[in-house]
C-alpha cells in the first residue's frame, strides 16, 4: 500500500513538473516572440522581405534544433523537458484548442459586404481549386513517386488534401503592411476560409474510406452531404442563437467578449465530436453570419471586443508557429528524424 502510495506521489509530481515545463517554454516563446517583433519592426522590417510569423517559425525551428543537440547534457532541464514534451503534442490539441480561435477571428473580422459581392469569384476560385490540386498532388504521388513508397490512390488524395490547404496569415500580413485594399485581402482571407472548410471535409471523407468505414457510393454522398450541408447549416442556427442572445444584452463588456470566446469552442467540438458534421464550416458560417450581424455587440464594447480579439489571435498565431518549428526541428534533425536524404529532396519537389 505504502508502495503505491510512493508511486502515486511520483506521478503526480512528474505531472506538475511537465504541466509546469511546458507553461515554462510557452510563456518564453510568447515574451521573445514580442522582443523579436519591436527588433523587426524597429530595424528589419524595411531591410528583409519577411513576414513577421516566418521569424516565429524559424524561432521555433531554431530553439528546437538547439535542444535536439544539448538534450543529453542537460536533461533535467525544465525548458528541455517542455520543449520535449511539445514537440510530442498530439494533433488533437492543435485541432481543438488553436484552430477554433484562428477560424472564427478571420470569418467573424470579415467584411461581410466585401465578401457577399465577391462570393462567385471565391467560390470559383476554392471549390475547382481545392479539387484540382488535390487530385494533382494524388497524381503525382501514386504514380511519379518511387514504387517502394507503395502510395495507394486513397493515400494519395488524403496527402493531396492536406496539402491543398491555404495559410493566408503570412500573406494577410504582408498585404497590410503594403497597403493594399481591403477588397484584396478580404477575398484571399475568404477564399482560405472556404478553402479550409472544403480541404476539411475531403479529408474527413477520404479518412473514413481508407479505414473502411464509407465504402458505398452511397455512403460516401452521405458523407459529403453531411460535411457539406450540416456543418453550414449547425453554424446558422449557433450564429442566429448568439445574435439573438447578444441583442439583448447592453453595455456588458466581460460578458459579451466572453460570450463570443467561448461560444467559438462549444460550437466547434459540439460540430466535430457531436454531431459529425463539419467543425470548420460550423465556425466559418456563424462567424460570417456574425459578422453580418455586428449591431448585436454594443457599441461602447465593439472596440474592446476587437482589441481583445486581436491579443488573442495574435497570442494564438505566435503558439501555432512556434510549436509548427518545434514539431519540424525533432522532424529533421531530432532523434525522431527517420527521413533519408531521398525522402527530402523528394519532398522539395
Amino acid at each position: 500500500m505504502e508502495g503505491n502510495n510512493i508511486s502515486l506521489n511520483k506521478t503526480l509530481n512528474n505531472e506538475e513538473s511537465s504541466t509546469g515545463s511546458i507553461i515554462l517554454v510557452l510563456s518564453s516563446a510568447v515574451l521573445i516572440s514580442c522582443l523579436c517583433k519591436i527588433i523587426f519592426i524597429k530595424f528589419l522590417h524595411h531591410r528583409i522581405n519577411l513576414s513577421f510569423y516566418i521569424v516565429v517559425l524559424l524561432l521555433g525551428f531554431l530553439i528546437g534544433t538547439i535542444a535536439t543537440q544539448i538534450k543529453g547534457r542537460f536533461s533535467e532541464d525544465d525548458f528541455l523537458r517542455g520543449e520535449l514534451h511539445l514537440s510530442k503534442i498530439s494533433p488533437k490539441l492543435i485541432y481543438y484548442i488553436f484552430l477554433p480561435i484562428i477560424i472564427f477571428d478571420a470569418s467573424f473580422n470579415a467584411h461581410f459586404h466585401i465578401v457577399k459581392q465577391q462570393l462567385i469569384t471565391t467560390i470559383l476560385i476554392a471549390g475547382p481549386g481545392v479539387l484540382l490540386s488535390t487530385v494533382f498532388i494524388a497524381l503525382f504521388v501514386v504514380y511519379l513517386f518511387p514504387s517502394d513508397y507503395q502510395w495507394s490512390c486513397i493515400k494519395g488524395l488524403l496527402f493531396g488534401s492536406i496539402l491543398s490547404t491555404t495559410d493566408p496569415v503570412t500573406i494577410i500580413t504582408m498585404l497590410r503592411d503594403y497597403g493594399a485594399s481591403d477588397s484584396l485581402s478580404s477575398l484571399i482571407d475568404s477564399e482560405s476560409l472556404l478553402n479550409d472548410g472544403l480541404v476539411f471535409m475531403l479529408f474527413s471523407v477520404f479518412t473514413r474510406i481508407a479505414i473502411g468505414t464509407s465504402i458505398t457510393a452511397v455512403q460516401i454522398s452521405s458523407d459529403i452531404i453531411r460535411y457539406g450541408l450540416g456543418g453550414p447549416l449547425f453554424g446558422l442556427c449557433c450564429g442566429f442563437i448568439c445574435v439573438f442572445v447578444l441583442n439583448r444584452i447592453n453595455n456588458e463588456l466581460k460578458i459579451e467578449i466572453t460570450i463570443t470566446f467561448s461560444v467559438t469552442y462549444l460550437v466547434f467540438y459540439i460540430a466535430d465530436a457531436e454531431l459529425g458534421v463539419s467543425a470548420v464550416l460550423a465556425l466559418m458560417f456563424m462567424g460570417l453570419y456574425m459578422a453580418k450581424h455586428k449591431y448585436c455587440i454594443s457599441s461602447n464594447v465593439q472596440l474592446s471586443l476587437v482589441g481583445a480579439w486581436q491579443i488573442i489571435i495574435f497570442i494564438v498565431n505566435i503558439l501555432t508557429f512556434t510549436l509548427s518549428g518545434l514539431i519540424l526541428a525533432h522532424s529533421f534533425v531530432g532523434i525522431e528524424n527517420t527521413l533519408t536524404s531521398r525522402d527530402v529532396g523528394i519532398s522539395l519537389v
